[in-house]
């Protein structure tokens, strides 16, 4: 069980007492928002069932900081359509995404009419004790299938949390679902046509009824913070909070299109009959190599994803290591007037007008940096992150790339992402520059640490024979 900030903790006791379990929690990114949300759920209903909708570049993390955090095991809900009945989930908390609530067909086949069920009908099921809407930001248009749904689900569930870092992006009405949801007692929060005429100058215009604006908004403060916000920004609790803080956010990817890869080096291996000789052992890297770049191309469109939502709910600036050079190009020419670059070639001048521009003008949101070229030689403290996107070969490498967003001068608490696949080689590279980082650990500051020393490529082709060979022998 993880120890929660004081913060964390007197948030959760306000939640239960003041709001009764249904929470419009809208922390600064980086304040732990999904931890909260298990905290209160391990205090008020372990046994379950607990549905968190999400989008599915975090429904990994979410099953990870539940395990991790309060010990909690989850169903994680993939793609495609629903089964005929709800099948029985074994583990208390359940995860699904966005996308596949009301999904009746698998993606790609033809819309038909259909009787068949669709998970947010599973969902509703089971009786939910406590459902968990993350980024509710997605949620703000009362009219789309998918804001139905939420709504079909929160219906009558005893604990409802709404989590997002920035609940209105454009005009109050973004937060009319959230409000109408979390507190129809409140009479101004009682039906969206109410709080549009109170908070959004609800009028008649020449097409139909507008409400895109924004009126008695002190009131509109004043009632959310007594009935359902919660809301700290880091500023107020930066003296809880360490220097920087490490988050693992595992993504899915295609698993047939990677073990295809491993199973052919497997089988090289194996017509190799497993060499020790120079050139093999460099024909072993250069396809351990390989199989690293296409993980990284897989996983490429959901950290897109991730970064576009980090975004939205963030008005800070973000550091997004990469480790290969066309990864970094691509990046830099999707994000545009958004972003600026350090990589191997760019150096002096262009190289130091990059720097200026990330830390001073607001309108740079980004610094796509190559991880070696980028971790040394300059000052990235107007940085409220660093992502990794591309996991380098030495530990050293990424805590340089991290030191840039906290040298001395820095005034944030930096959260430091790494964007990992699950279930592929990304996970045993990270384990193996832990296992590095123990020994430089040991030889420069006496931490103790039982491993002598490794050859990384040799010791992740060890882990492909190992998982794959078995497969290759049927």
């Amino acid at each position: 069980m993880t120890v929660p900030f004081p913060f964390q903790a007197a948030g959760v006791r306000l939640i239960e007492t003041r709001f009764s379990g249904k929470c419009l929690l809208t922390d600064e990114m980086g304040l732990g928002k999904s931890f909260s949300s298990l905290l209160y759920a391990d205090r008020n209903c372990r046994e379950g069932p607990i549905v968190v909708v999400c989008p599915a570049t975090i429904k990994l993390k979410w099953a990870k900081e539940a395990s991790e955090h309060i010990d909690m095991k989850s169903h994680v809900i993939w793609g495609g359509a629903a089964p005929k009945t709800c099948p029985v989930f074994e583990h208390p908390l359940i995860i699904i995404n966005y996308e596949i609530l009301v999904r009746k067909q698998p993606r790609g086949k033809k819309k038909k009419k259909t009787t068949e069920p669709s998970w947010i009908q599973h969902l509703i099921s089971l009786n939910p004790k406590m459902v968990v809407i993350d980024e509710a930001q997605k949620v703000a248009n009362p009219q789309t299938v998918s804001t139905k749904a939420v709504k079909a689900l929160c219906k009558g569930v005893p604990s409802i949390f709404f989590l997002t870092g920035t609940p209105i992006e454009n005009r109050p009405s973004d937060i009319v679902t959230a409000v109408t949801t979390l507190a129809p007692h409140v009479p101004e929060f009682s039906t969206p046509w109410v709080f549009y005429e109170n908070f959004c100058g609800l009028h008649l215009g020449n097409y139909g009824w507008e409400y895109n604006g924004a009126t008695n908004l002190d009131k509109l403060n004043e009632l959310l913070l007594k009935h359902i916000m919660l809301r700290r920004r880091k500023s107020e609790v930066l003296d809880q909070l360490p220097p920087k803080t490490r988050v693992v956010i595992p993504l899915a990817i295609d698993m047939k299109v990677y073990d295809k890869a491993c199973d052919d080096i497997v089988t090289w291996m194996r017509r190799s009959h497993y060499g020790s000789s120079r050139d093999y052992k460099l024909e072993e890297r250069n396809k351990i190599i390989a199989l690293k770049q296409l993980v990284g191309k897989l996983k490429l469109p959901q950290q897109i994803e991730w970064l576009d939502d980090w975004l939205k709910c963030n008005d800070g600036k973000i550091i997004v290591g990469t480790y290969h050079r066309a990864t970094l190009k691509e990046l830099a020419d999707k994000y545009g007037s958004k972003c600026v670059f350090i990589e191997g070639a760019r150096t002096g001048p262009q190289r130091q007008e990059a720097i200026d521009k990330f830390q001073n003008d607001p309108k740079i949101r980004i610094m796509f940096g190559q991880i070696v070229a980028a971790g040394t030689g300059w000052d990235g403290t107007a940085a409220n992150a660093v992502a990794v996107f591309e996991l380098g070969w030495n530990p050293s490498k990424h805590d340089q790339l991290e030191a840039r967003g906290s040298r001395i001068g820095s005034k944030n608490n930096l959260v430091c992402y790494y964007l990992v696949a699950d279930q592929t080689i990304d996970l045993e590279i990270l384990k193996l520059i832990e296992k590095k980082q123990g020994i430089i650990d040991q030889a420069i500051d006496g931490v103790e640490k039982t491993e002598q020393g490794l050859n990384i490529y040799s010791m992740l082709a060890e882990t492909l024979k190992n998982k794959y060979s078995k497969k290759g022998n049927k």
